[in-house]
């Protein structure tokens, strides 16, 4: 009995006790798993987590930036696209317009009136005076186109290098070490003001391609004006036509490439200093609570890149897109509880045997009963299985069905379970119960006579017992 007194209280011991928490490490690009037991500040490794209702399951997900926003067996809507033009994407791409970058060379006065007849050249000083004009503007616009040159390959640099970073940004392939250090590399050639001061907006030497183009504008336009002043005094010549065809036909391309790539220098170097900025102070893990029961098997990690539609359609990923990563959850069911009713046998070793007197005075005996049917009821502790026998521990109490002592028998064993949520129970284990006991004789023992009432005496004693017992509840249970 005192076996079982502390074997109870053992059990109520382990369901007062508090709950644990847990961690789930999960590394999204080494596609790793672990599990960790949260102790006080130290994290202890595990092999699976051990359920109990009040348990706490964290999911960490590390080398994941701040970019993705993650969310666990949820769906969301796509957001519609954003009606724009992106800069770069379905325009002159940089390799496409290396026949603009190509200046042309400045001219004189003589370049422009070689083919007058020298008399009216040397006379006509308002002649002189246009054609100095217009060789002028025509430099001028030289100049601003070779400087107009300059920027856009400026440009397209910090453009390759906003895609390079925005690739990095909402990749998936590396570690947080190797994602900081390759940006470091790619930015530093191109903006090393952004590497030595990555926390403010740094001030860097840009100039936009489309303050220059008006000033290629306003240059052609003197550039004209002193053209239609030439063919005025009749100094008008192949040469003169030829500059202005050739200027014409610059300034157009220049116009078209312009309008097919409309993103300012600011707006660029602004969208690359928030990547830079992102990917380096970035922490690089989230934490989600993880509802985990019973029947988890496994979570569904969603996770939804936090991208504009500009930069996802440079780097060729839809704002909408929803990266998906399966995340398996060993775990080890907490203890359950179950009550049965049924009916078992009893064998109790005092119980095997009959004594009497017999007619010559002496003790004798004959077979009793090997075992005694009872009626019992139980209450069951196992941990769940998805597969195998589900074994667990058992205590209960029965009343013999036969027999005049009808003495309360307390029994503790090991139990199975059948069927679906388990509604059939075998037992087998020992028993304790008040039994009677021959007292100050024993057999062959010679009495005074025949007529000599036996001594007994009720005493505890142990023996076994095999029990199918039932809960009604789970029988025509359909979960």
């Amino acid at each position: 009995m005192r076996f079982l007194i502390i074997l109870l209280a053992g059990i109520c011991a382990t369901l007062s006790s508090s709950g644990q928490q847990y961690l789930v490490r999960y590394d999204i690009v080494a596609e790793e798993l672990k599990y960790f037991k949260i102790k006080k500040k130290d994290t202890i490794p595990v092999s699976m987590i051990y359920l109990n209702g009040s348990n706490r399951v964290n999911l960490q997900v590390i080398n994941i930036a701040s970019s993705f926003r993650q969310q666990v067996v949820m769906h969301e809507k796509a957001e519609p696209s954003e009606v724009i033009q992106i800069p770069g994407i379905g325009g002159n791409s940089f390799q496409g317009i290396q026949s603009l970058f190509k200046s042309g060379n400045n001219i004189s006065v003589d370049d422009i009136l070689k083919n007058v007849q020298g008399e009216n050249k040397m006379n006509n000083a308002a002649l002189n005076m246009a054609a100095i004009s217009f060789a002028n503007n025509y430099n001028r616009f030289n100049e601003n186109y070779a400087k107009w040159i300059t920027a856009v390959k400026q440009l397209s640099r910090f453009t390759e290098l906003w895609k390079d970073l925005a690739s990095l940004r909402y990749s998936l392939q590396y570690d947080a070490s190797t994602l900081k250090q390759a940006a470091f590399k790619k930015t530093k050639p191109v903006i090393p003001e952004l590497v030595t001061d990555s926390v403010g907006l740094p001030e860097i030497n840009a100039t936009d391609p489309s303050v220059i183009l008006l000033q290629m504008k306003e240059s052609f336009k003197q550039v004209k004006e002193s053209y239609e002043k030439i063919s005025a005094l009749g100094g008008e010549t192949v040469e003169a036509n030829t500059f202005m065809e050739q200027l014409n036909m610059l300034l157009s391309k220049t116009e078209s490439y312009s309008n097919n790539n409309p993103v300012s220098t600011d707006d660029l170097i602004s969208r690359i200093t928030k990547l830079y900025q992102g990917i380096m102070s970035d922490k690089y893990s989230q934490l989600t609570n993880l509802p985990v029961n019973r029947k988890t098997v496994m979570a569904e990690l969603q996770l939804f890149p936090n991208i504009d539609t500009i930069t996802a359609a440079a780097i060729g990923m839809p704002a909408s897109d929803t990266i998906i990563r399966w995340v398996p959850i060993v775990k080890k069911e907490p203890m359950r509880f179950r009550n049965t009713v049924g009916f078992g046998f009893i064998s109790m070793p005092e119980n095997r045997w009959s004594y009497y007197v017999a007619p010559d005075s002496t003790v004798a005996r004959s077979s009793g009963d090997a075992f005694q049917p009872l009626i019992a009821t139980y209450l069951h502790f196992y941990s769940m299985k998805d597969k195998g026998i589900r074994w667990g521990g058992s205590f209960g109490a029965g009343i013999p069905l036969s027999g005049d002592d009808k003495q309360l028998n307390l029994m503790l064993g090991l139990s199975t379970f059948f069927g679906k949520n388990d509604p059939v129970c075998l037992t087998l284990g020992i028993a304790g119960a008040k039994v009677n006991k021959l007292m100050e004789a024993k057999l062959g023992d010679k009495l005074s006579s025949a007529e000599v009432q036996l001594p007994y005496n009720k005493v505890y004693r142990i023996g076994y017992f095999l029990s199918l017992s039932f809960n009604p509840s789970a029988l025509n249970s359909k979960d």
